[in-house]
């Protein structure tokens, strides 16, 4: 079973607002929105359409571009290179969007997760075993009230917390420690936020670099849906 129509509907008024846009099946394959961040560029390719939403300069540089009407081109690493090869850039993504709102499939791990508000200790010592680049990619936040973990022969394995976007996504962040991954601590941990995200009435969103294969495996086997993938362009002065 997948993701039904009034979670879908959720999750696409939710990137309507967020874009600036009309999602449509029948409408036009480019869509640009100057509703953004300065210095920043979201592309979100949903369905067959492509939507570039941010800042009015930014966004105007890629409409005057040489591959303004090209959505395969511009939705790619080389094509968002070459528009923005005069300014110092980091692109990001390409993504995978993956949504759930039911939990049909159990961890197969038999270690359960647990809330780590009490557990700061396992928390620190977890923290100084991960890479600076690692733990500012997985996005945690270690004040969230969400903040869960597993703990296994007394050492945190796995991370996780997610954040609500406009009182709709839950978007989940899980990172696990090097020496223990692939076996399922990761999925414990997504598990267990899904159920307090669906408890609260949001919508889990599962998001990852589609390159990543075992963490696409990982959304996939706890039965997120993809509705969309995105990139975006970090730009600094």
């Amino acid at each position: 079973m997948g993701l039904s129509l009034n979670s879908k509907r959720r999750v696409e008024a939710y990137w309507e607002k967020s874009l600036g846009v009309i999602l449509s099946e029948s409408g036009p394959e480019l869509l640009y929105s100057h509703s953004g961040s300065q210095g920043f560029v979201n592309l979100v390719k949903w369905g067959h359409q492509l939507i570039i939403s941010g800042a009015q300069e930014a966004v105007a540089k890629i409409e005057s571009s040489s591959i303004s009407k090209d959505s395969t081109r511009l939705f790619s690493l080389a094509g968002l290179s070459e528009i923005f090869k005069d300014s110092n850039f980091e692109v990001l993504g390409p993504a995978f969007l993956g949504y759930s709102d039911q939990l049909l499939t159990e961890p197969a791990t038999a270690t359960p997760a647990l809330n780590l508000l009490a557990n700061s200790k396992v928390v620190d010592l977890f923290r100084r075993d991960i890479s600076d680049s690692d733990w500012e990619s997985g996005g945690i936040d270690l004040d969230s009230s969400t903040l869960t973990g597993v703990v296994f022969e007394g050492s945190l394995v796995a991370i996780g917390a997610y954040d609500v976007w406009d009182n709709c996504i839950a978007h989940i962040c899980v990172l696990t420690h090097p020496r223990h991954r692939g076996r399922g601590h990761a999925a414990t941990v997504t598990h267990s936020l899904m159920k307090q995200a669906l408890t609260n009435g949001h919508i889990p969103q599962f998001r990852t670099l589609l390159n990543n294969k075992a963490s696409v495996a990982l959304a996939q086997s706890l039965d997120f849906e993809q509705l969309g993938s995105s990139m975006a362009v970090v730009l600094s002065s």
